[in-house]
């Protein structure tokens, strides 16, 4: 906003050209200085606003006020610094009655996600677009009228988020007189709080933005999530369900006699309760009499299957997929029928988790 020119000073040898302005409303106003060549630094002040600059021209707005209400009719003399020296002149006035005002904003709530249409009533809006924020995020606006503007909120954080109206050439509008827009989304508590490490666990969630849980997921740490059954605003049922892993075993490790294709790799795998241990093999050479059977041993000193546990068919190429359900030690068997019998040992430690996440 560009006022007359009403006089000058002088100072350090250079002419400096102080527009001053007319009254305006103050909480946001734009006052022009051009300067006669650079200077190093040149800072104004009026009612706590300041700017600086080292170039030509600048322009500088005025601080809004604390808490967004509005000032009374007040005069404030302008106050011009260049290095150590200073100079006043000419004064600038705040006009309350020329300041926008919010009266109503609607809805007062919202989710995170944001994306209803916020109205927002008032007087002195003016006709040009300005900007609208919630917290540092912008609530594009929809349409904008001298009395009503409507915009659509931006997502936000759990908390309250006053309106803040920047309204071109007149600054920021009075919103005293309104409350800020709540985003709800917490959790409050939730039962049981403690479960199986396997999941099957049925929990209560209780807090609020839970909305029809559309958009919702429910973690419990990494190795659990929770899926929900019902839902309402206030209140997720889910069944908690774990997380699994799979841990891939394959026979790609070199043996010092028989070359590559001969040794577990890894030969120990450490995993967790519900998680998949995954053995794939692939015989470079193959035959009828040659192939390739995963089985499960008492011990680490045993060479035959347990009668009990996992075993697969023998195969010069295959896979087997083990779940592991009970914290423990398992030990596995490859064999395969060469010239002679050959057999390969490997581990897999089941850990329970150290804490209860």
């Amino acid at each position: 906003m560009k006022y007359l020119l009403k006089y000058s000073v002088t100072l350090q040898q250079k002419e400096v050209l102080v527009e001053e302005p007319q009254s305006q409303s103050q909480d946001l106003a734009s006052l022009l200085l051009l300067l006669d060549g650079k200077v190093d630094q040149l800072l104004y002040l009026a009612m706590n606003a300041s700017c600086s600059s080292t170039f030509d021209e600048f322009q500088c707005i005025t601080s809004a006020a604390v808490g967004g209400a509005r000032r009374k009719r007040s005069a404030a003399e302008i106050s011009v610094t260049i290095g150590s020296s200073s100079t006043t002149g000419g004064s600038f006035s705040y006009d309350a009655s020329l300041t926008p005002a919010v009266t109503a904003v609607s809805p007062s709530t919202s989710s995170p996600l944001g994306g209803d249409v916020l109205t927002i009533d008032g007087s002195a809006f003016g006709a040009n677009w300005g900007k609208i924020l919630l917290g540092d995020n912008e609530c594009t606006v929809i349409s904008w009228f001298p009395n009503q503007i409507t915009c659509s909120l931006p997502s936000n954080a759990h908390g309250d988020y006053p309106v803040h109206v920047s309204v071109p050439g007149n600054g920021y509008a009075d919103v005293s007189t309104v409350s800020p827009v709540s985003y709800n989304f917490i959790v409050t508590d939730m039962t049981p709080r403690k479960g199986s490490n396997l999941g099957g666990t049925k929990m209560k969630l209780t807090g609020s933005g839970f909305g029809d849980c559309s958009d919702i997921t429910v973690s419990l740490g990494d190795m659990m999530t929770c899926d929900v059954e019902t839902c309402i605003d206030t209140e997720i049922i889910c069944i908690t369900r774990k997380v699994s892993k799979v841990h891939q075993v394959s026979d790609g490790g070199r043996h010092p006699t028989y070359g590559p294709g001969y040794v577990w790799a890894p030969k120990e795998v450490v995993v967790q309760p519900g998680d998949t241990v995954d053995w794939i093999w692939n015989l470079q050479v193959a035959s009828e009499d040659t192939g390739i059977s995963v089985q499960q041993t008492s011990s680490s000193t045993d060479n035959e299957w347990d009668g009990a546990g996992f075993k697969s068919e023998k195969s010069a190429k295959g896979r087997l997929q083990q779940i592991f359900d009970s914290p423990g030690t398992y030990f596995s068997l490859l064999s395969l029928c060469l010239e002679m019998i050959f057999s390969m040992k490997g581990v897999v430690k089941v850990e329970s988790a150290t804490e209860d996440n």
